[in-house]
């Protein structure tokens, strides 16, 4: 099970959201998109990279794909 399963299990009616988010606070509510901008900029602040826009990680993840053989079909849908 999943940590956003056992939060929602755990916390029952105080949960509050069932939005299946890929990343969501414990209570199932969003993040806000400028506490994960904070957090991302602090993380490469932390490890000595440039700062640089979070969507840069959608590219990352792409350029990935790709080196790594998965279809067109696959790529297309995952990003």
């Amino acid at each position: 099970m999943n940590w956003q399963n056992q939060n929602k299990l755990s916390l029952g009616d105080a949960y509050y959201h069932d939005l299946n988010l890929v990343l969501c606070r414990e209570d199932g509510n969003y993040i806000p998109k400028s506490s994960l901008f904070n957090a991302f900029s602090r993380i490469l602040k932390r490890v000595g990279l440039p700062s640089l826009p979070i969507h840069f990680l959608r590219h990352t993840h792409a350029v990935l794909l790709l080196e790594a053989g998965v279809e067109m079909k696959m790529f297309k849908n995952t990003i």
